[in-house]
């Protein structure tokens, strides 16, 4: 049978004695107590012994009544009861240091109380939304990011032709250049595997530096179209030296075999030792006979001026028997007489 309390005047009350329990008792786990208007609790604790709470509020607020700045207490949030285990946490913590620019300190942590700080525990999801800001991963000491526990990770970033190998099938990917898709991040062993696939196949053919003006070393091969194949070095982009098959030209000289020549037609080659040095030949000296092989004149122009000495140069022998012949600044060119010549000429006259 039903009753109804009404007070239409007044609030209604009911006290027990100090430290007393009123319990509103519908049955074993039957009935329904219900609150028309806001419910207060007041003291230090709620407890809900229900198997399933359903909040229709669409805002839960904790650490209501915060008069400070920032938690009082450093951390607010939601404790979980693990039974025997540690209990786990989901808190709001005041300490944690700010890494954003601009940010404050503080953040979310979820961690077990296993005892000092407790031990921070993962948060399993699919996405994450920064709403266009910068993602920071890391904030301090020593951390990585890694994907530990993934199968093959690297079979997800790139294309492989043999994944028990490590090798990249460089043709593959939605590029054709072994890239599955350019916004997945790669992990340490697909960078190895990719770098060492690139250059099997793919050779460096130049290292370089600099920005308005290279340095370079730069191989070329030419054996597509027949011309001979060349290691280039360059210094401020002007090629300096060029190393083929069977010659060396740096700087103005070609070294061809046992051969030393300048590499511009009519120019000179000079040898010189710097200071008070002298140019030492340790060996026979030998003077090719006039005209050379690429010179066709059978006697030598005379030096350019006065202090620039003479030529030797080697012809025909005539009266002086040597062959030997000189040219000076003057243009006066003589044959140099042998030893016996010499000596008869002087008995002659």
């Amino acid at each position: 049978m039903s009753k109804f309390l009404k007070i239409p005047y007044g609030d209604y009350t009911i006290e027990t004695q100090e430290g007393g329990v009123i319990v509103l008792n519908t049955g074993n786990e039957n009935g329904v107590v219900r609150v028309t208007g806001d419910l207060i609790v007041q003291g230090n604790a709620t407890t809900v012994q229900s198997e399933n709470m359903t909040v229709k509020d669409n805002i839960i607020i904790v650490n209501s009544g915060e008069t400070g700045a920032g938690i009082t207490l450093d951390s607010a949030g939601i404790r979980i009861d693990r039974g025997t285990n540690a209990d786990t946490f989901f808190v709001f913590d005041e300490n944690i240091a700010n890494v954003v620019p601009g940010g404050t300190d503080g953040a979310f942590r979820l961690y077990i109380a296993d005892g000092g700080s407790g031990t921070l525990k993962g948060l399993q999801t699919n996405h994450i939304n920064t709403g266009g800001s910068d993602l920071y991963l890391i904030s301090n000491g020593t951390g990585v990011i890694t994907v530990t526990g993934t199968t093959d990770y690297e079979n997800n970033v790139f294309t492989y032709s043999d994944i028990a190998t490590g090798t990249v099938d460089l043709t593959g990917g939605s590029n054709s250049d072994g890239v599955i898709d350019p916004d997945n991040i790669p992990n340490t062993k697909s960078i190895v595997d990719y770098v060492n696939s690139y250059f099997a196949g793919v050779f460096q053919d130049r290292i370089e530096e600099g920005t308005i003006t290279k340095t370079f070393v730069e191989t070329i091969d030419r054996e597509d179209t027949g011309n001979p194949s060349v290691v280039q070095i360059g210094i401020d982009d002007v090629v300096v030296s060029e190393f083929y098959e069977n010659r060396a030209e740096i700087q103005g000289i070609r070294i061809l075999d046992t051969k030393i020549e300048s590499t511009v037609s009519n120019s000179d080659l000079t040898l010189s030792a710097p200071g008070t040095g002298t140019v030492r030949i340790n060996d026979v000296l030998q003077i090719n006979a006039t005209p050379g092989d690429d010179d066709g004149l059978l006697e030598p122009s005379a030096p350019d001026d006065s202090s620039a000495g003479l030529k030797l140069y080697t012809n025909v022998p005539q009266f002086g028997d040597t062959g030997l012949y000189f040219v000076n600044s003057f243009d006066r060119r003589d044959e140099i007489v042998s030893n016996n010549k010499s000596m008869i000429y002087s008995m002659i006259f």
